[in-house]
Order: structure tokens, then sequence, then C-alpha cells
């Protein structure tokens, strides 16, 4: 939730649009981009609901983990190496963005890194691939929390105020990375995550 209060105040003026759309004589471009962003939401959330029932194991091992760092790297890396197109968000990329987000509940799988890239490779330019990626993240994290909403209730004295802690410097460190992360979308350079990713992935591989 902490990071989640990141994407609302980075974003809040195009969330502000968005809500607008929706009165009478909204824009109607801005309330296409709600319905593709629940769209896009669908196969993460079956996704994240399966996972959880049948594949928890997978949450558990570092060798797992550090393996899709791997993939991950390979795949942002692939990047820079295709035509940027000038695209907006469509039906078709939507779906191919939502795919790769419920993909990226996987451990050591970026969401943004992954989301970001599908949008690439679907002809979406990248300052809109990154802006829908986020979008995205916004009920994706809301579904979580809401799951886990009953655990907030045993949480009290100083185990809340940790947890506080914790989701205030999420808060921070959110809203840093996600404005360094555009800047980088930018300036075309989104493949140096790629070349960390793998960096650190087969650091991971040697150590475990």
């Amino acid at each position: 939730l902490g990071t989640l209060l990141a994407v609302f105040v980075y974003f809040r003026r195009l969330l502000w649009r968005m809500a607008v759309s929706l009165l009478p004589g909204g824009d109607s471009q801005d309330r296409r981009l709600i319905w593709l962003v629940g769209l896009g939401t669908i196969p993460a959330a079956l996704a994240g609901l399966y996972i959880k029932s049948h594949m928890s194991g997978v949450f558990s091992s570092p060798t797992f983990a550090a393996s899709m760092l791997l993939i991950n790297g390979v795949i942002l890396v692939l990047t820079g190496f295709i035509r940027i197109g000038g695209e907006s968000v469509r039906l078709r990329s939507a779906m191919g963005i939502g795919l790769a987000q419920a993909l990226a509940i996987l451990p050591g799988i970026s969401r943004s890194g992954l989301t970001i890239s599908a949008g690439m490779f679907l002809k979406v330019s990248p300052q809109r691939a990154a802006e829908f990626s986020f979008l995205l993240a916004i009920p994706v994290i809301l579904g979580a929390a809401a799951l886990d909403i009953d655990n907030l209730g045993t949480l009290a004295g100083e185990q809340l105020a940790v947890y506080l802690s914790g989701a205030a410097v999420a808060f921070v460190s959110g809203l840093f990375a996600i404005g360094w992360l555009m800047r980088l979308i930018r300036k075309g350079k989104f493949l140096y995550f790629g070349v960390y990713s793998l960096a650190l992935g087969s650091l991971a591989l040697v150590f475990i």
C-alpha cells in the first residue's frame, strides 16, 4: 500500500483526468483507458488466485527466483534491439501487457519491467507502456491487500508501528524509483535494468 500511494502521487494528474472522464462530457480516450486497465487486470487476478492455491512453494525457492531474474534480464535487454513504436495502448496491447503482469507474479520477475517490455514489443510507445504498467498496478495491489485485510486485525502496538514504518519507506523509495524509471525510459535506457537483472541473477546463483 505504500508503493500504491507512490503511484497515486506520481500519476495524480493522469488519474484525475481518468476520474473526470466518467462524468458526462468527459474525455472518451481517458474513459477508454479505464476499461483497458480493467481488462488488463483480469489475467493477473486469475493467475494470482491459481498460484496462491497451487504454486506457493515457488516463493520460498531462492534458486527459482534467481533463475527468473536471468529470464527477466534477457527480456529487458531485448527491448534495446527492437524498433520503438509510437502507439497508444489498445485492446490487443492491453491484453498482452495484462498477460505479462500475470507472469510477473512469479518471484524474480519485475512486474513493471515485464509489462513495459511487453508494451514495447507490441509497438506501444515506452512512455505510454510505462504509464499503463503503473495503472495496472493499482487494482492488483488493492486486490492483494484485500485478500490479507483480515491480518491487519492481528497487528498491534510495536508490530503495527513496524509495518507502518515499512509502508512509509516503501512510499518514499517507490516514488523515487518511479521517477527514476520514467526518466530512463524517456532517455531510451530501459535495457540497463536488464543488465542489472542478469548480473544480480548470476551472482545469486553463484552464492546459492
